[in-house]
C-alpha cells in the first residue's frame, strides 16, 4: 500500500483510466458489481471521494440505458 500512500494523485488517476475503459468495453450485472467494488476502494484513498463522484455523475448521462449499471451504482 505504499504507493496509495505516496502517490494518491497518480494512483486515483490510474484508477479512473482502468475503470473507465472496463466500464466502456465490458457490460453485465457482474461487470457493474466489479466496478462498484473499484469505486469503493477508490472511496478510501485521500481525495477520491470527489473523483469517484465525478466518474458516477459522467457514468449516469453517458451510460442512462444501462438500467443495471444505474441501480448498481446506486447502493455506492
Amino acid at each position: 500500500m505504499a504507493f496509495v500512500e505516496n502517490y494518491p494523485d497518480k494512483t486515483l488517476k490510474l484508477f479512473r483510466k482502468a475503470i473507465n475503459d472496463y466500464t466502456d468495453k465490458n457490460t453485465g450485472r457482474d461487470t457493474y458489481e466489479y466496478v462498484n467494488r473499484l469505486l469503493r476502494l477508490m472511496c478510501k484513498i485521500g481525495g477520491g471521494d470527489k473523483i469517484v463522484a465525478e466518474m458516477v455523475g459522467s457514468y449516469r448521462v453517458v451510460y442512462k440505458n444501462r438500467r443495471a449499471m444505474m441501480e448498481v451504482l446506486g447502493r455506492l
